[in-house]
């Protein structure tokens, strides 16, 4: 299955602010979802015997969601590798001032300002290495007391996952022997279904791919892919555990896997120069 290959997002993980920071450890009494997601796997291979995990070990609720997996799929009899990718690594999200008296398990609001303010500098004023948690001296006041350190930018996180994606459409972590299985925030799956949306548009270009990523998500995805219930309630993002299946060799063809490469050649660039 060289040129397949399937997301799998990670499980919930807890809201431990204070005692884990951004990275805190998946939520108890998950037992159901890791089971019908290694299921979902498994009927995606075939008469393969062999799971590749590409993810990675720097951020626990993506390694311990890759572990329980594995554990499930060998006790179905597959064989199961494991290879870390930097690119897959969480934007940083900075350090946090948290209030006297928090207690984990608490929301804090300020996280809700600070992802509004990423997208508007970085999609609406074309801002696009504007920093997690920058205040910019007093645009986003309730910033200003909520981080001690700023995080990453998406322009990082561009930069990461086109060169990512480009090595997928590529085949390059793939065998025909194998399944590849990623790992990984809901940002990477999003992020494929809107660039193959966008294959075949004349108005596209290396220079404005984020942005016309962007319209597409806000433009009907979004809503699409949200994982609500019958009221309207629940995350603002794709269902934990989601299973996107995927094949991108149609980018060769198109030459879109170009405009990929180069998008994220054009933006490392102009972060060189920051």
């Amino acid at each position: 299955m060289k040129n397949k290959f399937l997301t799998v997002r990670h499980f919930a993980d807890q809201n431990a602010l204070k005692t884990y920071g951004h990275d805190g450890l998946l939520k108890t009494g998950q037992e159901k979802l890791i089971k019908v997601t290694a299921e979902k796997i498994m009927e995606e291979l075939g008469e393969l015997k062999k799971v590749r995990f590409l993810y990675t070990t720097k951020t626990r609720r993506i390694s311990e969601t890759t572990n329980l997996l594995a554990e499930v799929l060998r006790q179905n009899g597959v064989s199961v590798m494991f290879q870390h990718d930097p690119r897959l690594e969480v934007m940083d999200q900075g350090d946090l001032i948290l209030p006297d008296g928090y207690q984990d398990g608490e929301w804090f609001d300020p996280l809700d300002v600070a992802w509004d303010a990423i997208c508007d500098e970085a999609y609406g004023n074309g801002n696009i290495f504007y920093r997690f948690g920058d205040d910019l001296n007093g645009k986003y006041p309730v910033l200003g007391t909520a981080f001690s350190r700023f995080g990453e930018s998406l322009g990082w996180s561009m930069i990461n996952k086109y060169s990512l994606i480009y090595d997928l459409i590529h085949g390059t972590f793939s065998k025909d022997d194998e399944l590849l299985v990623i790992v990984a925030q809901s940002d990477l799956p999003l992020l494929i279904l809107e660039l193959q949306a966008l294959e075949r548009r004349t108005d596209v270009t290396s220079a404005n791919l984020p942005y016309k990523s962007w319209e597409v998500y806000k433009s009907g995805l979004q809503d699409k892919m949200y994982d609500k219930n019958a009221d309207g309630d629940g995350n603002f993002d794709i269902a934990m555990g989601y299973v996107g299946n995927f094949n991108l060799t149609g980018f060769t063809q198109s030459g879109f896997d170009i405009t990929v490469k180069n998008a994220g050649l054009l933006l490392a660039g102009k972060r060189r120069l920051l």
